[in-house]
C-alpha cells in the first residue's frame, strides 16, 4: 500500500514539474529585463529569407512597451513554452534573427538574441508551426504565431 502511495506521489510530482517547466510565458517574462524607463533600446532584424536587414533603436517605451507597434507584440503577445533543444533550421522556414539590447538600470546593457523560425509544411499550405530560440535556447511558440508573422512583415516594410 505505502510503495503503491509513493509511486502516485512521484508520478504527480513529476507531472506537476513538468507543468511549472513548461507553463506558456511571453517573450518578454523569459528575457525577465530590468529595464532603466529612461534608456533607449537597440535592436536589429537580420531577416535570413530575404536578405534583409533593418535597425531601429528609441526610447524603451516607444519601443519595448506592449503598444509599441513593431515589437510590442512579438514581445507581449508571443507565449512559448521551455527550454527545449537548440533547433538549427526547418523545413521551407522563414528565419530572422532579432538582435536586442536593452538598458539596464544600472547603465549596461542586456544584451539579447531571438530567432524567428516560422516554418511551412509545404509552399501550398497555410498551416505552418513556429520556434524561437532565445539566447541558444529552444522554445516551442505555443500561441501568437500570426505576431510572428505579422512582425516579419513589418520589419520587411510591409
Amino acid at each position: 500500500m505505502i510503495k503503491r502511495i509513493s509511486k502516485y506521489a512521484l508520478v504527480i510530482l513529476a507531472v506537476l514539474l513538468a507543468a511549472l517547466y513548461f507553463r506558456p510565458r511571453s517573450i518578454w517574462d523569459v528575457l525577465d529585463p530590468d529595464l532603466d524607463p529612461n534608456g533607449t533600446a537597440y535592436c536589429t532584424c537580420a531577416d535570413i529569407s530575404q536578405g534583409h536587414n533593418s535597425s531601429w533603436s528609441g526610447p524603451e517605451e516607444e519601443m519595448l512597451s506592449p503598444s509599441a507597434p513593431l515589437l510590442g507584440p512579438l514581445l507581449h503577445q508571443v507565449s512559448v513554452s521551455g527550454p527545449v533543444f537548440y533547433k538549427n533550421g526547418a523545413l521551407n522556414a522563414d528565419l530572422a534573427n532579432l538582435y536586442l539590447a536593452l538598458p539596464q538600470k544600472d547603465g549596461s546593457y542586456q544584451r539579447a538574441s531571438i530567432e524567428l523560425i516560422l516554418s511551412y509544411g509545404s509552399y501550398e499550405s497555410d498551416s505552418y508551426s513556429a520556434f524561437i530560440n532565445i539566447d541558444n535556447k529552444g522554445y516551442f511558440v505555443t500561441s501568437g504565431k500570426t505576431a510572428i508573422s505579422a512582425f516579419l512583415q513589418r520589419a520587411r516594410g510591409g
